[in-house]
């Protein structure tokens, strides 16, 4: 089965049991696209929100078990994750490295700040420092430009192991 680069992302959110919102009917629909067609999926394909959340969490369990789909090792999921970015970024497709950062920074959190994830956290955490100073007229001691972090992001997802 060749699932949506996204469907990587969404099984991180199922993890950390983030709400369910239009990314996962976004997802669903990159799914039937896909040609991968459930009953289960179509419902939420067809959803708009709000929705009842343990009714979503419900239907998104039943679709992932449907498909045989692994949520529940942390560190495959993660793994799993980062490998599509990566990929993605070898073939030259378009990543919002801002949000994947964030949401790699918030699986730091979620880890308690495990050491394989927290240059994520540190990177993130600069950016935003870096982003806030410019906002506000000011340059940060680092040396860095807001404009420096889409390609640290890059070579930091490229060499994580």
């Amino acid at each position: 089965m060749n699932l949506p680069e996204s469907t990587h992302r969404i099984i991180l959110y199922k993890h950390m049991k983030k709400s369910v919102d239009h990314r996962w009917t976004k997802w669903a629909e990159e799914m039937i696209e896909a040609g991968i067609i459930t009953d289960d999926i179509c419902v939420l394909a067809s959803l708009t929100f709000p929705q009842n959340q343990f009714e979503m969490e419900e239907l998104t369990n039943k679709i992932f078990n449907e498909l045989s789909i692994e949520t529940t090792n942390f560190w495959t999921i993660t793994t799993n994750y980062i490998e599509s970015i990566r990929k993605s970024l070898q073939n030259n497709k378009q990543v919002n490295l801002a949000e994947t950062m964030d949401l790699l920074s918030k699986l730091c959190i979620f880890s308690d700040y495990h050491n394989k994830l927290k240059s994520f956290y540190l990177l993130r955490d600069d950016w935003l420092r870096v982003e806030s100073a410019y906002s506000r007229g000011e340059t940060d001691w680092s040396g860095y430009k807001p404009e420096d972090f889409p390609e640290l992001s890059k070579k930091l997802l490229m060499n994580w192991s």
